[in-house]
């Protein structure tokens, strides 16, 4: 690994626990073993530095997401699975690393100016990010009668939202529900099964 990228992985753990405000370049430097003069080298400023973090994150988070939605849409499969693989993307993309979705969740409330440069800055770079194919999937079975007649855009809005509440509200919910998770990973099994339940129970035509 070289300097920028320990500066990077560094970043990405002292962001996490401290947020923008609270880290400094110093403590990054030195948990990077790296020069501070290196860490300004490459990236001139904190502002910068988290900026590049973000990047690192969505990008990988658009990366899997969006190649599991290609793939979803690419097999011969009826709606209802390929809407499963959906589901289950956006909620792996929020639970396979704790430091990015701290980051992500201290961004949303403190940093939204941070964010949406970042995310204009990838859908300019890469043409893998395209939302609009997402908005096609659900058109196109709306059409054919496999989904109710419902808004698409509100849809998508509310998958992204339950996926990431469980995340953003963890510690209120602990309190709140008296959730004491000994294997998290089992809950997180189960809550994506409740999610494709709860999501399917009202998107799918049912018979009368």
């Amino acid at each position: 690994m070289n300097s920028k990228d320990k500066t990077i992985s560094a970043a990405i753990e002292i962001f996490s626990n401290k947020g923008k405000h609270g880290a400094r370049m110093e403590e990054i430097a030195k948990k990077a073993g790296v020069n501070k003069s290196v860490v300004y080298y490459y990236y001139t400023s904190k502002e910068n530095l988290f900026r590049e973090v973000l990047r690192k994150i969505y990008y990988e988070q658009f990366k899997y997401t969006f190649s599991e939605i290609e793939k979803a849409q690419s097999k011969k499969e009826d709606p209802i699975k390929k809407i499963e693989i959906i589901i289950r993307a956006f909620s792996k993309s929020f639970s396979e690393n704790p430091y990015y979705t701290r980051i992500i969740k201290s961004a949303l409330a403190n940093e939204p100016e941070d964010l949406q440069y970042v995310i204009r800055l990838l859908k300019a770079e890469h043409d893998f990010i395209r939302p609009e194919k997402l908005m096609d999937f659900f058109v196109e079975n709306i059409s054919k009668k496999a989904f109710r007649n419902i808004d698409a855009k509100q849809t998508i809005i509310s998958i992204i939202g339950v996926t990431m509440i469980y995340f953003i509200g963890k510690p209120i919910m602990e309190i709140m529900l008296g959730l004491d998770l000994e294997d998290e990973d089992v809950f997180l099994n189960e809550r994506q099964e409740s999610l494709v339940d709860l999501i399917l129970y009202g998107l799918v035509n049912r018979p009368e």
